[in-house]
């Protein structure tokens, strides 16, 4: 890792190191912050009543888990995995809701509405293969921050960065184990606050070299350190 990809992390990335998984919510203290859930049939029911919540880490969920998960108003941060709903837009009914990621994410309705939650800072899109197209994103006025990744296992496929370009607050674009369908990086250059464009070797060496003379001031390792 480059110093400015390990800058960037530092800066962007949040990660929550939980102590204790559960899976019944009958289980869990009634006053936890931190909160780390596994899904099983309806054993998340009532997770919606935890008043003091603030970070959840929520796997296998479905929509009647999404209900609950929409009823947490205290809510900073979020990270959904394995997800299969309808309409994961309602999660725009979380006021605070500053971080969000969702893996393993299927296509679903509501997704161009996440771009305009009232609070939400940072948004990551990890592991969902069968997402391609990020259109839904375009135009986002208030992401500071904003990851779309795969896996050491697979690489996510993007179609092109055209989505990822006039987003007025965005300062940092994470976008490893990427595999980019069109090459031209030059979309990135519209976002007037970005910093970080840390992403996989995903074009050729002229791309990045055309991105540099447009926006010499991004740090990003393939400027230097291409081959």
């Amino acid at each position: 890792m480059s110093a400015s990809d390990a800058e960037s992390h530092d800066i962007y990335r949040e990660r929550y190191h939980h102590k204790d998984l559960y899976r019944r919510s009958a289980e869990i203290p009634k006053e936890i912050k931190y909160l780390n859930f596994w899904r099983k049939q309806n054993s998340h029911i009532g997770i919606g009543q935890l008043e003091s919540l603030e970070h959840l880490t929520a796997t296998s969920v479905n929509d009647s888990f999404l209900d609950e998960i929409c009823r947490l108003k205290t809510l900073d941060s979020l990270v959904l995995s394995k997800i299969e709903v309808e309409d994961i837009g309602r999660l725009e009914g979380l006021p605070n809701l500053r971080y969000l990621a969702l893996v393993k994410c299927k296509p679903c309705e509501g997704l161009d509405r996440l771009k305009d939650m009232p609070s939400l800072k940072k948004l990551w899109i990890k592991e969902s293969k069968e997402i391609t197209d990020y259109w839904f994103l375009k135009g986002a006025k208030k992401l500071v921050a904003l990851g779309v990744e795969g896996d050491i296992w697979t690489k996510q496929q993007v179609d092109s960065l055209e989505p990822f370009s006039n987003m007025l607050e965005l300062e940092a674009l994470f976008m490893s184990s990427v595999q980019l369908k069109d090459k031209n990086l030059d979309y990135v250059a519209s976002n007037p606050k970005l910093k970080y464009f840390s992403v996989a070797r995903f074009a050729p060496k002229s791309s990045f070299d055309q991105l540099r003379v447009i926006r010499p001031d991004l740090k990003c390792r393939w400027f230097d350190n291409y081959d």
